[in-house]
């Protein structure tokens, strides 16, 4: 596999097999951009950039887009875990380390890898609900809201990570997804996926939950 960096955020890589992978990834990126909640997202991961952060993301047409966290390089020497973000060490240390702590709120943060499905665009229907469309142009709104998971798993602050967990309304990750979208007491932030397709003229997403295709 190969690695490039992206051209609009200077800590994201793109790791690809086919270069068309690149200019699709490349073109979504810009299309974030855009807009100026887009831009802000991308300039907030770049800050983490000095602490040697930084958002990996590997195009994967065979599952559904997701994101996880991954230790830096300085953490990998310091928890002296294995490099592979595959090994069950590593990824349980970069889990604990990316989210919240309850006694000291954000903990130091990590590096992240996306997962991203740009046939899996999210579309919206008339009443706020999401479900899997056909047009691939809106792939760019699935990839801004695995951005957002990825910034704060950078800022240390991210919700749960356990997507069997999902379906608990009281869950953290039920809580983190609801935060990236940016709905009920999280639509005042100002990094959120609605914001995002606000400025783009586009329909809000008013839950998390796919629904059926309107026929």
């Amino acid at each position: 596999m190969h690695i490039k960096k992206a051209n609009d955020a200077a800590n994201i890589y793109i790791h690809y097999e086919n270069p068309n992978e690149v200019t699709r990834i490349n073109d979504d990126l810009f299309k974030i951009k855009m807009c100026l909640t887009g831009r802000r997202l991308l300039r907030e991961i770049e800050s983490h950039m000095a602490a040697g952060k930084n958002v990996n993301i590997k195009m994967r047409l065979d599952c559904g887009s997701v994101t996880a966290p991954r230790l830096t390089e300085s953490q990998i020497t310091r928890f002296r875990v294995p490099y592979s973000e595959e090994d069950e060490t590593h990824h349980k240390i970069a889990s604990k380390v990316s989210k919240v702590n309850r006694q000291d709120g954000a903990s130091e943060g990590t590096s992240a890898t996306i997962s991203y499905n740009p046939r899996e665009s999210i579309s919206i229907d008339s009443i706020g609900r999401p479900y899997i469309g056909v047009d691939r142009n809106e792939g760019f709104f699935t990839l801004a809201h695995e951005l957002i998971h990825a910034l704060h798993m950078l800022r240390g602050n991210a919700r749960g990570q356990g997507m069997s967990e999902i379906y608990l309304p009281n869950s953290k990750q039920y809580e983190e997804e609801n935060r990236v979208i940016g709905i009920n007491e999280f639509a005042v932030r100002d990094i959120t996926e609605n914001r995002i397709r606000q400025e783009w003229g586009a329909p809000l997403r008013a839950h998390y939950f796919l629904t059926q295709r309107p026929i």
